[in-house]
């Protein structure tokens, strides 16, 4: 009986560590297609609305990479036969939501803030999935993507200048960032 119970627990642990192991990979799948697929509309967004060349500039830079990287993500998860949410997170809604509102200096700021916060998160799910991934081909994905995230997040930090001085205190680089 105790046999037959530690097989069954064996089972069970077994299930659990593979489930938990697919939903961290399609967790992977939707959050980098949706978060690279909205940086991606921000970025031109702020083409036609910001205030600073910089901003434009660096808008144009996202666009351009962001881009491939998402070409990259769709070609690999057609060869998986992974289907990629078009739609995007609520969070990002709401940011485009604020961006179409303001012009200007206020959009120039926004614009950098959400450019922080959404390259924070993507760097903490590319490095994530870098170094835990079981796919091999999603992990060198992630490897081979997250420098240039972290180089994106870098700039956008390095953008406070632009920013007007009330919000540039808010933006300060948080301890251990990347």
């Amino acid at each position: 009986m105790k046999k037959h119970y530690l097989q069954f627990l064996s089972i069970i642990m077994t299930t659990a560590a593979l489930a938990s192991a697919a939903y961290a990979q399609s967790s992977f799948w939707a959050e980098a297609a949706r978060g690279g697929s909205a940086e991606v509309t921000m970025a031109r967004l702020a083409l036609t609305k910001a205030a600073a060349p910089s901003v434009k500039a660096f808008a144009q830079k996202l666009i351009d990479e962001h881009t491939v990287m998402n070409q990259q993500l769709k070609a690999l998860a057609a060869a998986k036969k992974v289907a990629l949410p078009t739609d995007m997170a609520n969070r990002d809604e709401l940011s485009m939501k604020t961006l179409n509102g303001l012009t200007g200096k206020e959009f120039d700021a926004e614009f950098v803030k959400q450019m922080i916060k959404s390259h924070e998160l993507a760097v903490m799910l590319f490095r994530r999935a870098s170094v835990s991934e079981t796919d091999g081909e999603l992990k060198a994905f992630a490897a081979k993507n997250l420098p240039k995230l972290q180089e994106h997040l870098k700039a956008a930090r390095a953008m406070g200048p632009v920013l007007p001085a009330t919000t540039n205190k808010k933006m300060k680089k948080p301890a251990g960032g990347a």
